[in-house]
């Protein structure tokens, strides 16, 4: 499984065993801001204030979920399906030198690790992500796997930005 970087606004597309799954946009470079379609829903993810530590997830115009980050790394996702079950995880950022990611239920069991693969060609870094349990149906893993991808490039652009000097 991939998220495939497709331009330089972050723009990309979740690839499972070769197939296109979805592809999310970021509307404007700077955006943190994203849409998708998926499983015949249009998601949106925006930032629920000028802070950007809480973005809130809206499927077709509803709020179905947030996703929230801490000054430790830590990252909070939380949905709500169609029967309106609640989903918990949590996204920690792992290394230094070699940064990763890993995600894990709210039983705090290890369900993929997310590790950049850098093309210097296409200056974009493409993540690879290495399944350890998955217990999720698939569309709600691969909806998962739309809030994980939107964070971990918005955290890449972030860690670009103050490297920079420059504001996202």
């Amino acid at each position: 499984m991939w998220f495939k970087s497709i331009n330089s606004r972050g723009d990309f597309i979740f690839e499972k065993q070769g197939l296109k799954i979805f592809e999310l946009k970021f509307p404007k470079w700077y955006s943190h801001r994203a849409v998708v379609s998926y499983d015949k829903s249009n998601i949106e993810i925006k930032p629920k204030s000028i802070w950007k530590s809480e973005y809130i997830i809206l499927k077709n115009n509803q709020k179905k979920g947030s996703i929230t980050s801490n000054w430790k790394g830590e990252v909070s996702i939380q949905f709500f399906d169609e029967l309106n079950h609640k989903h918990n995880f949590q996204l920690m950022s792992k290394g230094f030198w070699k940064q990763r990611f890993e995600l894990y239920n709210d039983k705090m069991s290890l369900l993929n690790i997310i590790t950049p693969s850098v093309n210097w060609k296409k200056i974009s870094s493409d993540y690879e992500l290495e399944n350890k349990a998955n217990s999720l149906e698939e569309k709600h893993f691969n909806e998962l796997m739309i809030y994980t991808g939107f964070y971990v490039i918005l955290h890449k652009k972030n860690t670009a930005s103050s490297v920079s000097g420059g504001a996202v």
